[in-house]
């Protein structure tokens, strides 16, 4: 009773103090003294209804005075007021107040608290106005923290510069800067402006916050040469200061969540232009470390116990003409092209800071030194890396310098010399590894195979394989160079190394392997960035002339290309039940609706012979598990059902209709039966591809309708390495429509086509799909068109 008294109370108070018309001319003409008397009730009003302590009423009155005493007169200072409203400045001031604490709260968990509604974008606008008229006042610099890039757009140089100095504080406090080298990065800055003000850059790097972070992180890097992980960084300027209120707004319990993420968002485009613009500074650099990592490397060399004759000839190796020829390396890669940069693959990022550069030009100039060979290798790398002499740089380590997927460390390899080089068999081996981790390729799967059944040094294996001449650098050329075995020349010396050198418990299933590998017709087909490793068993087609002239016209390239890159075709492999974040698709329910016709099984081939290559790459220490191209390769291998793998289908577009393409995973054959099948990593994914494999399905039974009168039967399938599920063609498709048609008459939002690139209803993808099939069928004049 006693709270909603004052309530009425303070109600009563408001109603009587103000004029009538609340208009600006009435508001101005109340003067000064009533206005303050209004703004102070308010106040007091906020803070007692926000439950804050009498402490933010104070304050958010001291922020009032500094504002007015900006101005000339309190005239000025309201007319630069945007929203002037008592009630709206109040607000505004109460938001600051929290603010200047160091406290961070969003708009919409402030106006929460409100009783009375109160406009987001008129506190908004009273904030922005109140922001700067305080923006030069030192006290209040910890405001531009909390302010977004709408209120320092004005003033950008200013506010870049204002954080930079808030971040350099907290960098000096941590020992990792000095107060004169603040103005050094404010000097940075202004040098690379250019870069945050160009049309194309990112909205990340625009952002003041993050273009001040990164000007201070990218001096550390550039300038400094301080290797500083980017968590670390983030943590030691507490970028994103994020704290926040209890519930009755009575205590503040600040923490810190730091957010890397948005800086590393932002980082590669700085580096890249950076660089770009001054490459030379950056050769200048990467000439310095070789220096420092040729004199380290040779430091440490001499401080290990090894004979004194390898002393010398260390002595003859490591010195200025080694540096020259370092450099010269370098210079080489730099005319081929090389650009620092981001190279992202799997997820991991390799920098490539001058620090890192001239440590892989170091590490490759001395494996191409005979005498060097065997002082240099990865145990050198790992060991300088234990004691500190080589630092590790956010998620990279020494490991970088040697990993294949090293666009350098692949340009370095190219062009040097190759003849010196020493391969040894776990040398041999584990480049072979290295290779199929990198890209499943099938020759040098059999290579590394053949050759782990032999106890020969591998420039011997190459001498007597004798394939593509007889040293181990034509072998190793054609591993990387994913080149396919062809020639019958080639297959006779194979065979002909196999029953010389092969044990007699592995002859026959070499020589079973190298009869698929010379019936397998293979090309590689880029589709919109994809490579898919198209392949099929000619032995196995020769009795289907349809389907073999249908495989044939693919390899030998007759079949729409341009459709497979064209933007305005819709992707098969997109047709799949996935909902949205609020209501999510779950394969239960999927399973649920179509438990009529599809059967599901966990005992099928296809796992047992999954689940064999699973145990070969866990036996094998290959590093990884094996990824789809390497699955279906050993299915196409061992599976006498399986005819091709990554068969292109396409249907193209009629009356205004979309095309459609897209690539079957596997295609199998039993006795009249052609099924579909597709290969997926967990069982939700089998049932959510349902409209997938279906639709697959029905466009090769159009296209090998359209080929030859010889009738198959259809069937769908998905596998993994656990469950297999299998259904019939013949009612799939209208039972998927029946389904989507249901969830869209129960869903907030129909479900939609998941292609993120269009944004299309999936009911009327699969309609499309359905009249384009019926279209074509009633013209069967219709051919493949080329």
């Amino acid at each position: 009773m006693i709270e909603k008294k004052e309530a009425k109370e303070r109600k009563a108070i408001r109603s009587n103090l103000l004029p009538s018309k609340r208009s600006k001319y009435s508001l101005n003409k109340a003067g000064q003294e009533l206005y303050e008397f209004v703004l102070f009730q308010y106040l007091k009003s906020d803070v007692e209804e926000l439950r804050l302590s009498a402490a933010y009423e104070s304050l958010a009155i001291e922020i009032y005075r500094d504002a007015l005493k900006e101005q000339v007169d309190f005239s000025s200072f309201y007319k630069k007021l945007s929203v002037k409203e008592p009630k709206v400045v109040s607000a505004a001031l109460v938001y600051i107040s929290i603010q200047v604490k160091g406290i961070y709260i969003s708009f919409p968990k402030f106006l929460e608290h409100f009783n009375q509604p109160v406009s987001r974008s008129s506190i908004g606008q009273g904030q922005a106005s109140l922001f700067r008229m305080l923006i030069r006042l030192e006290k209040y610099k910890i405001l531009y923290e909390f302010s977004s890039f709408a209120l320092l757009k004005d003033n950008y140089d200013e506010s870049v510069e204002a954080l930079i100095n808030i971040y350099g504080d907290r960098l000096c406090a941590k020992d990792i800067l000095s107060q004169k080298e603040i103005a050094s990065i404010i000097s940075f800055f202004r040098t690379n402006k250019r870069f945050f003000e160009r049309k194309n850059t990112s909205h990340y790097l625009k952002n003041p916050k993050n273009a001040a972070a990164i000007s201070c992180y990218a001096y550390l890097l550039f300038e400094k040469d301080l290797e500083i992980p980017l968590v670390d960084f983030s943590n030691s300027i507490e970028f994103r200061l994020r704290s926040r209120l209890d519930e009755t707004l009575s205590e503040s319990k600040t923490t810190y969540q730091n957010a890397p993420d948005t800086l590393r968002s932002a980082k590669p485009e700085f580096v890249r232009l950076y660089y770009k613009e001054d490459l030379e500074n950056y050769k200048r650099k990467v000439s310095y470390w070789i220096v420092h990592f040729v004199q380290l490397l040779k430091d440490w060399i001499f401080s290990k116990s090894i004979p004194s004759k390898d002393l010398e000839l260390v002595r003859e190796c490591l010195n200025g003409e080694f540096v020259r020829e370092c450099e010269l390396l370098f210079d080489s890669v730099v005319d081929r092209g090389f650009k620092p940069s981001y190279w992202g693959k799997n997820d991991i990022f390799y920098y490539y800071t001058p620090k890192m550069a001239a440590l892989s030009v170091v590490y490759r100039s001395c494996r191409i030194q005979k005498h060097l060979q065997t002082l240099v290798n990865k145990a050198t790398c790992k060991a300088l890396e234990e004691e500190g002499l080589i630092l590790k740089h956010e998620r990279i380590s020494s490991d970088y310098i040697w990993r294949n997927d090293n666009w350098l460390h692949d340009k370095l390899r190219d062009l040097v010399k190759t003849k010196n080089q020493r391969y040894t068999r776990p040398y041999f081996t584990s480049l072979c590894k290295r290779l199929l981790r990198r890209f499943y390729h099938e020759e040098t799967d059999f290579l590394l195979q053949l050759y782990s059944k032999t106890d020969l040094e591998p420039q011997e294996f190459a001498e007597k394989l004798n394939i593509y001449g007889r040293t181990i650098t034509w072998l190793v050329r054609l591993m990387e160079t994913h080149n396919k075995f062809t020639e019958a020349r080639v297959f006779h010396a194979i065979r002909r190394f196999i029953e010389s050198h092969i044990p007699k418990e592995s002859k026959n299933g070499f020589l079973a392997w190298l009869k698929k590998m010379q019936q397998t017709r293979c090309t590689y087909l880029r589709h919109n960035h994809f490579c898919y490793q198209f392949k099929y068993d000619l032995s196995k087609v020769d009795s289907l002339p349809g389907l073999k002239s249908y495989l044939n016209d693919i390899y030998e390239g007759n079949f729409p290309r341009a459709l497979f890159g064209d933007p305005n075709s819709l992707g098969i492999s997109d047709l799949k039940f996935t909902g949205s974040k609020t209501e999510p698709i779950t394969a239960i329910s999927v399973k649920a609706y179509f438990k009529d016709i599809v059967r599901e099984s966990h005992s099928h081939e296809l796992i047992g012979l999954t689940r064999a290559v699973f145990k070969q790459f866990k036996e094998s220490k290959m590093g990884r598990k094996p990824d789809h191209p390497t699955v279906q390769a050993h299915l196409l291998r061992y599976h006498e059902n399986t005819l091709a793998i990554e068969v292109p289908v396409w249907l193209n577009a009629v009356d205004g209709r979309k095309a459609f393409r897209g690539h079957i995973a596997l295609l199998l054959i039993k006795k009249n039966t052609l099924m579909v099948v597709d290969y997926k990593r967990d069982k939700s994914e089998m049932f959510k591809c349902i409209p997938q494999v279906t639709a697959y399905a029905l466009v090769l039974q159009y296209r090998l309708e359209q080929l030859s009168k010889t009738s198959f039967e259809y069937k769908c399938a998905s596998f993994s390495k656990d469950h297999y599920i299998e259904w019939d063609l013949a009612s799939a498709l209208e039972k998927i429509v029946e389904y989507t048609k249901l969830q869209d008459a129960s869903r907030n939002t129909p479900l939609t086509y998941s292609n993120s690139s269009v944004n299309l209803n999936l009911t009327s993808v699969l309609d499309s799909l359905k009249q384009s099939l019926k279209y074509d069928k009633v013209n069967d004049s219709k051919k493949i068109e080329v």
